[in-house]
């Protein structure tokens, strides 16, 4: 199993286990998944940041223009992962 997905298991299990150390599997599970959700989001928002800044940092219309696109492309996928899985922010 990838290691990034043992972190958000873990972190799951951290949130949503009792004082008594029980958790309910249900509320993990949403927990475990709202997790994941948010990881694939702001990946798009680093990849998004990375075009940004290449289009900054360009003088070349064309890259410009290109860079532009990358960022659009980005948001239009978050956005659609955040519908969806009928995420509110």
């Amino acid at each position: 199993m990838n290691e990034r997905i043992k972190e958000l298991a873990e972190q799951a299990t951290a949130a949503v286990t009792k004082p008594d150390g029980h958790y309910i599997v249900q509320a993990w599970q949403s927990k475990f998944a709202e997790l994941i959700v948010a990881e694939c989001m702001s990946m798009c928002d680093e990849r998004r940041a990375v075009y940004f800044g290449h289009r900054m940092a360009s003088d070349d219309f064309i890259d410009k223009n290109m860079y532009a696109e990358g960022e659009t492309a980005c948001d239009a996928i978050r956005y659609k992962i955040k519908q969806h899985f009928g995420v509110e922010e």
